[in-house]
């Protein structure tokens, strides 16, 4: 996920527009900061709070205040969606080509379903079978990995992660350091 932020960020030519995408998820990063702090603050003992939380979560929402003043001329935040803009703009901008970007942004959501439990992303891959079927569609699931599949997933972040440092290098002024 990283890798493709980090795409997302730098992908653009326009140096205001690289900088309002990295602002914004700066006031992400913040926001879910704060989120957390708010739910340590309202469920932990008093005695397992930091002492100093109220005046970190102070600074912190103060640096959201300051992130949303720079990103004010710039036209404010972006938006942030993950699944359906960040990942495809990565995609977009580590794989030229339509017919292997879409199998590969098509990795990312089979990744991230099964990153989060879902089961669904195992139904139609290898190794995954139906047996004992019922009349009424019910049936034994059995699921083993593929290392095939492990690899296609591997080989997807590492294009993504590469294509994220090969940016940074060209934003730095270094390219002779892209990968």
């Amino acid at each position: 996920m990283s890798g493709s932020i980090a795409v997302w960020m730098l992908a653009p030519d326009d140096a205001n527009e690289r900088r309002r995408r990295m602002l914004t998820f700066a006031l992400e990063d913040y926001r879910n900061h704060l989120a957390f702090g708010a739910q340590v603050s309202r469920t932990f003992h008093i005695d397992d709070i930091h002492q100093t939380a109220d005046e970190q979560m102070g600074r912190m929402r103060q640096r959201s205040d300051e992130i949303r003043a720079v990103l004010a001329p710039l036209g404010g935040p972006t938006s942030w969606n993950l699944t359906d803009i960040i990942i495809p703009a990565a995609m977009q901008a580590t794989v030229p080509e339509q017919r292997q970007r879409a199998q590969l942004e098509s990795r990312w959501r089979v990744m991230s379903g099964a990153a989060h439990g879902f089961i669904w992303p195992h139904f139609g891959a290898a190794g995954t079978t139906i047996t004992d079927l019922g009349p009424e569609g019910i049936g034994l699931a059995t699921i083993t990995g593929s290392v095939e599949t492990l690899a296609i997933d591997y080989f997807t972040a590492f294009h993504v992660a590469s294509r994220g440092w090969a940016l940074f290098a060209m934003r730095s002024g270094l390219p002779e350091l892209a990968l």
